[in-house]
């Protein structure tokens, strides 16, 4: 709901503030710098100097200016990445600090008043809209996403907020150190500009203030209160932002995990809570902007919000070892070495924290080589400002002192529904990830039950392009998981259940039911929130799903699946069990039959339809039957992997598939391919033990029949001790032991 304090002012339209009247605003009554560091903290930051990544950093980004002969200037709609020079500027930012040269400085003020002659060339359409929408009609430019629909300099409404931030501190630093460099008047229009973002965004700010993206703009929200020329408003703002940031951070924050599920979203909301505390904590001196809430009023559990070092470290709790830690790649994020961008800096500044210290390490040294140059970065990363960020970065950088591998190797995230257990934080690492909480995370991918397998980080199991370009890349048939009778299951919200570890192994068993809503201060009704950006309402499922899951350190992961279910819609009732790898497997032959077959998906939000996926398998000559056993070699360049499957119940038949799609990445075209196993049970019910050997296969495994739904799996190893597996489906239970 629109707050009636603002909606009869536009500040779009006021005039331009006064002389007076801005040596009152907030921004004015400022140190400068007060955002990237004060004025005493100087001499520690030139310290920075002196480490090998800022030396580099320094030299690359004076050799591109002396070649480029200028900054590039900013570009009306294209304010993302290096697209719109974003990343130029700020890097100049930081030479003229360290150099202290009056001709960067200007370079930086020339920036904004290209940026100012943008703005006047726009501010009289975006004017005429926004009287449009006051008296409740959607300008034409609106008509393709009504409910998208703001006037920006950047391509999205939430980049826009990140961007009046970063405007708001490149005017903070001309401020510091060259404060004649722009004139009263370009202050005077550069603040308008910042205010404007508030009345811009207030008209879009119900439809789109629930995710990620509505705790950006808030970012923008902040910055215009502190330019406001009216006390009033700007209080209003000031206040309203920091109800909104407490609001944001008790909705989105499960298990210290962005609720979103894709670890870019949760890399992006911890930046939000970084540029909103930084700039805040300047501004409310009896508020700590980066502690946690824990009411022990029960009925206000809604309102608890993690602290922010915590947040940080939840996104390293989630990495994937190997050769680089990768970010674990659900639902819109890809797989790629895990971010050290100024967020997770200054987490470290603030902690000291050894572990964080030890991953910032890890990436630190492999940075520069990833990329022809710090001031062409990838437009995958947060707001476009690139993996460096120099703006940030490099004012909340600190050596770092001490570090040490994260002790804990498995975590358990009930909230967020994740599972993730490594043998180690070695580049040779095993690590299985497993999926069970609500379903309607992750942009609503049909992923419960979902594992995956990684080993010196090559991905055994996958999550096959999580961030899209394939159709039904959000469904079932595109995660490990099963689907029933050529139809993807609705979503659930499931639960884990014994979750135990021994030294070199660890077991849980998943279930597709069970679990919970997390407590959550949404910011207006679930329904619409669910409906339109996550999924649709979780059902209660009309089948068992139980998977128990055994990973065995540097070795192996067993999976041992049940499903079961009394009735179907079809007259010829069966179970779809999925794998997708990048190894491919040496099932089949260049002959074998290829068959096509339909399977209907469920819709994902509100707005979508039940479509129809078609897909072509080769069929394999011969079921493996009940009693059997079939061994699968999968292959990529110099690594295998072996697939052992048991059936317990009903014969299954195999067939494969496979799909791929080109990326660029830094400027160069990258396949990504998967192959894919399918393995049909017919019958209602069923039941699978699965093994797969990443290293050393063991030596034997066997099942034994303790009563109905309940079985010892026994493992003989080559290296490590003998286990005894004991899965009971009766009881929902795991229980592991030496034997």
């Amino acid at each position: 709901m629109l707050n009636p304090l603002l909606t009869p002012t536009n500040p779009i339209a006021d005039p331009l503030p006064s002389e007076h009247d801005r040596g009152s605003t907030l921004f004015s009554r400022l140190p400068h710098p007060f955002v990237s560091s004060t004025a005493s903290q100087r001499d520690e930051i030139l310290e920075n100097v002196n480490d090998p990544l800022w030396q580099r950093f320094l030299l690359e980004a004076e050799s591109h200016f002396q070649k480029a002969g200028s900054i590039g200037q900013p570009k009306a709609g294209q304010l993302f990445c290096h697209d719109g020079k974003l990343d130029e500027v700020m890097a100049m930012a930081v030479l003229a600090y360290v150099r202290d040269d009056t001709g960067y400085w200007h370079q930086v003020g020339d920036w904004l008043r290209s940026l100012l002659k943008i703005y006047e060339s726009l501010k009289d359409e975006w004017e005429i809209r926004y009287r449009q929408l006051t008296i409740g009609r959607i300008p034409e430019s609106a008509m393709s996403n009504p409910r998208q629909f703001i006037d920006t300099f950047t391509p999205a409404y939430w980049l826009e907020g990140g961007f009046m931030i970063m405007v708001l501190d490149l005017y903070d630093m001309l401020e510091a150190y060259k404060p004649n460099e722009l004139t009263n008047d370009e202050k005077h229009h550069l603040e308008e500009l910042l205010i404007s973002f508030a009345s811009r965004y207030i008209y879009h700010e119900e439809s789109n203030k629930f995710s990620n993206r509505g705790l950006w703009a808030n970012n923008g929200i902040l910055a215009a209160a502190l330019v406001h020329p009216n006390p009033k408003t700007a209080d209003i703002l000031l206040e309203q932002s920091w109800e909104r940031y407490q609001i944001f951070r008790s909705t989105f924050f499960d298990d210290c995990l962005h609720g979103e599920g894709s670890t870019s979203y949760h890399v992006m909301s911890v930046e939000g809570v970084f540029y909103y505390a930084l700039t805040a904590s300047t501004v409310f001196k009896d508020r700590d902007c980066y502690e946690g809430r824990k009411p022990e009023n029960p009925e206000l559990q809604n309102l608890r919000y993690p602290d922010y070092v915590s947040i940080a470290r939840a996104y390293y709790q989630t990495a994937i070892p190997g050769p680089t830690p990768m970010s674990s790649p659900r639902g819109a994020a890809f797989f790629k070495p895990v971010s050290i961008n100024p967020a997770f800096l200054h987490a470290y500044s603030m902690s000291k924290c050894p572990e964080l210290g030890w991953m910032i390490r890890q990436r630190a040294s492999s940075i520069n080589s990833k990329m022809p140059t710090p001031l062409k970065v990838s437009n995958y990363d947060i707001l476009g400002l690139g993996l460096y960020e120099p703006l940030k970065s490099f004012w909340v950088y600190r050596p770092i002192e001490e570090v040490r591998p994260p002790r804990r190797r498995f975590h358990v995230f009930p909230d967020h529904g994740e599972v993730f257990s490594r043998s180690s934080w070695k580049p040779d690492a095993t690590c299985v990830t497993a999926r069970f909480g609500y379903e309607g995370s992750g942009k609503g991918h049909r992923d419960h039950g979902h594992v995956t397998l990684y080993h010196s980080g090559l991905k055994v199991l996958a999550d096959p392009f999580p961030e899209g370009e394939i159709d039904g890349h959000d469904s079932s048939l595109f995660h490990n998981t099963v689907t029933l009778d050529n139809m993807e299951p609705r979503a659930v919200i499931g639960s884990i259940s014994t979750p135990q570890s021994l030294f070199d192994a660890d077991s849980f068993m998943i279930l597709n039911r069970g679990g919970f809503i997390p407590p959550r201060n949404y910011l207006h009704d679930l329904r619409e929130d669910a409906n339109s950006w996550f999924c649709n309402q979780p059902h209660e499922p009309n089948h068992e799903y139980k998977r128990a899951v055994l990973h065995i350190h540097d070795q192996a992961v067993l999976i041992f699946d049940s499903v079961s279910r009394e009735t179907s819609e079809t007259q010829s009732p069966h179970i779809d069990w999925f794998f997708h790898s990048e190894f491919s497997p040496t099932l089949g032959t260049p002959d074998s039959v290829v068959q096509t077959e339909i399977y209907r998906l469920q819709k994902k939000k509100i707005i979508d339809s039940e479509q129809n996926l078609q897909r072509k398998f080769k069929i394999s000559e011969k079921p493996v039957e009940r009693g059997t056993s079939k061994e699968i070699q999968w292959k990529n360049s110099h690594h295998q992997a072996t697939l052992r499957i048991y059936p317990q119940s009903r014969a299954l038949q195999l067939s494969t598939s496979h799909d791929s799609l080109e990326r660029k990445e830094w400027g160069k075209v990258r396949t990504e391919a998967y192959s894919s196993l399918r393995a049909r049970q017919n019958g209602l019910n069923g039941s699978v033990l699965w093994v797969w050997d990443v290293t050393t296969p063991l030596i034997d495994v066997s099942t034994n029949t303790l009563e109905d739904g309940k079985f010892e799996v026994s493992i003989k190893r080559k290296s490590g001790s003998n286990l005894s597996w004991v899965v009971d489906f009766t009881e929902n239970q795991t229980t592991l032991s030496v034997r």
